[in-house]
C-alpha cells in the first residue's frame, strides 16, 4: 500500500512540474544558485545505510519523459559505487538532468540530483530540498546514464 501511495505521489509530482514549466527553470536556477559552494561528503555510514537498507532506487529525469526504478540489490549498490569520495562543486553552467529518489521498504531513504550532460559530473543529495552533499559522479556512473539517454533518443528516432 505504502509504494501505491508513493507512486501516486510522484505522478502527481510529475503532473506538477510538467504543469508549472514556466516556473521549472526558475527552480533549476535557484537549485544551482544555491550550491556554488563545496558542499561536504556524505557521511560514510549514511553510504553504507543506503547499500544495505536500499532496496529500490526511482529515477525522474527532467526535461524527457524517462522514469525507471532500479530493485535489484546488485544494481543498487553498483549505483552506489558511482559515487565518488571526491567532493564537489557543481558549476553555473550544469544542470540538473535526473533526480534519484533512494527508498527502503517504501520509506525515502535518501533524495539526489544526478548532473551528467556536457561537462557536468556530479551527484547532489538533499535533505529538505535544500542541497546538502555533493560528490563528483564516476565516469562509469556517467556513462551509464548517457547510455540511458542514448536508448530513448534510438527508440526515439525508431518511432
Amino acid at each position: 500500500m505504502k509504494n501505491l501511495h508513493y507512486l501516486f505521489l510522484m505522478i502527481l509530482g510529475l503532473l506538477v512540474t510538467a504543469c508549472g514549466s514556466e516556473t521549472a527553470s526558475s527552480d533549476t536556477q535557484t537549485e544551482n544558485t544555491e550550491i556554488q559552494h563545496e558542499l561536504p561528503a556524505l557521511p560514510q555510514e549514511t553510504i553504507e545505510a543506503l547499500s544495505t537498507q536500499c532496496d529500490n532506487i526511482q529515477y525522474i529525469f527532467r526535461n524527457y519523459p524517462i522514469s525507471f526504478t532500479q530493485n535489484e540489490i546488485p544494481s543498487i549498490r553498483q549505483t552506489l559505487n558511482f559515487i565518488q569520495e571526491e567532493t564537489a562543486t557543481v558549476p553555473d553552467q550544469c544542470q540538473p538532468t535526473a533526480e534519484m529518489i533512494f527508498l527502503g521498504n517504501g520509506e525515502i531513504l535518501a533524495d539526489a540530483l544526478i548532473y551528467f550532460l556536457e561537462d557536468c559530473s556530479y551527484i547532489v543529495f538533499k535533505e529538505n530540498g535544500q542541497p546538502t552533499y555533493s560528490h563528483k559522479l564516476s565516469e562509469a556512473g556517467k556513462n551509464f546514464y548517457e547510455k540511458i539517454l542514448n536508448n530513448y533518443y534510438r527508440s526515439a528516432q525508431q518511432q
